[in-house]
């Protein structure tokens, strides 16, 4: 029997991915939790959304989404960048960021 706590936690993903106006996966394998951090502060300052999702959660929701017909090949630790607005600047800061 899937948790309740799993069973939310697709529907929040399958809902980001329906209304988001742009979604990144994020290969953070091997990032220091420092600079994770410091890529979530800017983020939030930047008015976009970040969070890290087991990989199982977001192959469901993909099956279960839109998506479905998307061959999604998820492994390691990934994070998932998304904005529901219509800012195109989370490319720009994931650029900055790998500068830095």
């Amino acid at each position: 029997m899937v948790s309740k706590n799993k069973f939310h936690t697709v529907n929040d993903l399958i809902n980001i991915l329906e209304k988001g106006k742009l979604i990144m996966f994020l290969d953070i394998q091997g990032i220091c939790a420092e600079d994770i951090r410091r890529l979530r502060n800017i983020v939030f300052e930047n008015n976009l959304k970040m969070k890290v999702f087991k990989n199982t959660l977001q192959k469901i929701a993909f099956c279960k989404s839109s998506f479905k017909e998307r061959n999604i090949n998820l492994k390691g630790q990934t994070a998932v960048l998304w904005d529901t607005g219509d800012s195109l600047c989370a490319a720009k800061i994931l650029s900055d960021f790998k500068k830095a």
